[in-house]
């Protein structure tokens, strides 16, 4: 999946562990039904939490159409989690409010 942040240097974070990248970047997830936590952090900017959860593949729904053999295509996708995906991530952060010049 790609994430993109309006902020330089933006970090992200995946289930807590710092990724080796900055945005805007491609990052991996382990594909399954469960929601990936996401925690975007860049300097002068408020940090950003999202739940990111995961999708149903409509491909995975196309094994019904082999009405015999159906179950073979999804007992694969289940069991190894492709028949999950997850969208793109576009986050928006929010700039840390600047203290007046007195």
């Amino acid at each position: 999946m790609r994430v993109v942040s309006n902020a330089p240097d933006t970090k992200i974070y995946i289930d807590g562990n710092l990724q080796q990248f900055t945005c805007p970047t491609a990052v991996t997830v382990s594909r399954s039904k469960k929601a990936h936590h996401f925690r975007l952090e860049a300097p002068g900017y408020h940090p950003l939490d999202v739940l990111w959860p995961s999708r149903l593949s409509a491909w995975s729904l196309g094994n019904f159409g082999f009405v015999a053999w159906f179950w073979v295509g999804d007992i694969v996708d289940f069991s190894t989690g492709s028949a999950w995906y997850y969208d793109d991530m576009t986050a928006t952060l929010v700039p840390l409010e600047k203290k007046p010049k007195n």
